[in-house]
């Protein structure tokens, strides 16, 4: 089943999309299996793959991933961050003085519960199987790990790719703040273009590779996404413009992030790091994957920041090889 759609949330819209599984095809006169007589319609067996993007893409970041796993049966939901892509702010929201904190995490749980209204019990068969796999990069990993900590009922295991944890904070080398604040100051100018070459220095070559390492068409298409954001972050209607908020433990004093509650992640977990990406998300990953011993598994592979785009089929036999846990025989 494959549907596109929008979940109304109260500081605007979220573009949304589920793909269901790709049925095999017949040729012409090829037997086709038939149901046996007086079966009952199959439920679901497996959770869902739900793709977060990072903040310098959109949904279609996860476009070759989304169609690959429907291959293998899988039913995926991609959507677009609140200011990205498709989602947008409303009128009211962007006219408030100062503007709310957007919780990430909550618009998640927004999705999966349009999800849920969708396909119904029918295909959950038990709102018990309402679960799913997280696959999150950049930040839409510091999401997924935030949603897993407010949600964990709702999540059976999590891919985290080169992202951030909320209140984990190391430190990057002076020349990767240097580049940094060229792009900061880019952005304060509204120098979208240059600001949209240092995007692509950082997070497509990596800070730790020389600048065109990536591919001309890889290039070409983190631009694009970078352009689109950037500005809309200098027009205030999207992107990092919009504030937000990580995910705490309410009514604790002081403020208790992810990194202070890994430890009650208890679910399978991959960690992906690139190997050419800035030092501050490496940390992260590598703390993260020291973390989760018992129950993750660490990869580097040879890529800057966005590990899915620069070895797709890498990628998936790797996160497939760990999705095989998860489907139940029938």
């Amino acid at each position: 089943m494959d549907h596109t759609s929008f979940v109304e949330v109260s500081e605007g819209s979220l573009f949304w999309k589920v793909t269901g599984p790709i049925q095999p095809t017949y040729g012409k006169g090829c037997a086709q299996p038939m149901p046996k007589e007086g079966a009952a319609p199959k439920t679901k067996t497996r959770p869902t793959l739900l793709f977060i993007h990072a903040a310098i893409t959109d949904h279609t970041l996860w476009k070759d991933q989304a169609h690959y796993f429907n291959t293998k049966g899988w039913s995926c939901v991609v959507y677009d961050l609140f200011g990205y892509g498709q989602s947008f702010a409303n009128e009211q929201y962007l006219a408030s003085k100062p503007k709310p904190k957007i919780k990430h995490y909550e618009h998640t749980l927004a999705i999966t519960r349009a999800h849920f209204d969708l396909m119904g019990k029918d295909y959950f068969g038990d709102i018990r199987n309402h679960k799913y796999i997280i696959v999150g990069l950049s930040y839409g990993a510091s999401i997924a790990l935030d949603f897993t900590l407010a949600y964990p009922h709702l999540v059976h295991g999590l891919v985290i790719c080169a992202g951030g944890i909320g209140g984990y904070e190391p430190e990057n080398s002076h020349d990767e703040d240097d580049m940094f604040a060229t792009l900061k100051e880019c952005i304060k100018k509204g120098d979208v273009e240059n600001a949209v070459r240092m995007l692509v220095r950082i997070w497509g070559d990596g800070t730790k590779a020389n600048q065109y390492r990536l591919s001309a068409r890889l290039r070409s298409r983190l631009a694009d996404w970078c352009r689109a954001i950037i500005t809309s972050e200098v027009e205030g209607t999207g992107g990092c413009r919009l504030p937000s908020e990580e995910w705490s433990v309410p009514g604790l004093p002081g403020r208790w992030y992810a990194a202070q509650y890994l430890h009650t992640v208890k679910i399978p977990i991959r960690i992906a790091n690139g190997k050419y990406d800035e030092t501050a998300t490496r940390q992260s990953m590598l703390y993260l994957a020291e973390q989760r011993q018992k129950t993750g598994s660490y990869k580097e592979f040879r890529t800057g920041h966005l590990i899915n785009l620069e070895l797709p089929d890498d990628f998936n036999r790797w996160t497939d090889e760990f999705l095989q846990q998860f489907i139940k025989k029938d």
